[in-house]
């Protein structure tokens, strides 16, 4: 059998083509890591977002809650009760 060689260009192509590989390796590594940082994110941000809507929720109830207060002090039917 004849031993076949490879020339200088061939053997280039061939570690040029490996490192390719190797970097498009590596970039899905940081690609994905950097999508579970930014899951972990938004999970935190939605939590904190829940927690918000809470609070303004209950803070439209409390200014509804002192209106209508309000307006029952200025009625006659708070002025009777007192009586």
């Amino acid at each position: 059998m004849k031993r076949s060689k490879l020339s200088f260009s061939s053997i280039f192509l061939v570690v040029a083509c490996l490192v390719v590989v190797m970097a498009i390796l590596y970039l899905n590594v940081i690609n994905n890591r950097s999508l579970i940082n930014l899951k972990a994110s938004a999970d935190t941000v939605e939590n904190q977002y829940r927690q918000l809507a809470l609070l303004r929720k209950t803070h439209e109830s409390l200014n509804e809650s002192a209106e209508a207060h309000h307006l029952y002090a200025l009625t006659n039917d708070a002025k009777e009760a007192q009586r």
